[in-house]
């Protein structure tokens, strides 16, 4: 078990693991820690632009929900 550090962005690797210790299996490895800053502005930069009400681009809000869930 470890603190979650709240309100802040990983900087530890993250995995999804099952199993017994010394047989896990690795179902998931998340994205590197370094960068993380820069892909989180790139999404929120690309949700804005796409806004129904606001954005240069509008997108169907469900579509917008689906990409923004498989971005990363």
């Amino acid at each position: 078990m470890q603190r979650i550090a709240v309100g802040t962005l990983r900087s530890v690797p993250m995995e999804i693991v099952s199993g017994a210790i010394g047989h896990t299996k690795v179902h998931y490895a998340a994205p590197p820690a370094e960068g993380m800053a820069d892909q989180v502005d790139a999404l929120l930069t690309w949700f804005n632009q796409t806004n129904p009400s606001a954005g240069s681009r509008p997108m169907d809000g469900l579509v917008r929900a689906g990409i923004s869930h498989l971005w990363f």
